[in-house]
């Protein structure tokens, strides 16, 4: 448990070290890594923890996802499948993580994101 836990936070911060490197923060390298964080994170109910972690993931990739759209003409096929792979990891993570942590970590409503990407 503790290489693992080790690792996430080498990963981590690497990743928040790149973003803050990155003059737009939404390359798609950036992107999987978040997504890739967030689906590793669920494994945490599966050894007594909450989904907190996978919040915080959620609320970078919802991020990166406004960024994408703003900046990008259209979806492409990449914008797509990651936007699934939010869909699917968003119900989890809402059952999963206590309410006041959804909230802390800006993780958004489930009607302000359909709102927002219900055309792709």
């Amino acid at each position: 448990h503790q290489l693992a836990h080790d690792k996430y936070v080498h990963s981590v911060n690497l990743l928040v070290q790149d973003l803050q490197n990155s003059p737009n923060a939404c390359e798609d390298h950036l992107f999987v890594s978040v997504q890739i964080l967030q689906t590793l994170c669920l494994r945490d109910k599966n050894i007594g923890l909450n989904a907190t972690k996978s919040a915080s993931h959620l609320s970078a990739a919802y991020e990166i996802l406004k960024k994408r759209r703003i900046e990008t003409p259209g979806p492409s096929i990449l914008d797509r499948l990651l936007i699934e792979h939010f869909v699917f990891n968003y119900p989890i993570t809402i059952m999963l993580c206590h309410h006041n942590k959804l909230a802390s970590n800006s993780v958004p409503s489930p009607f302000q994101f359909f709102e927002e990407f219900d055309k792709i």
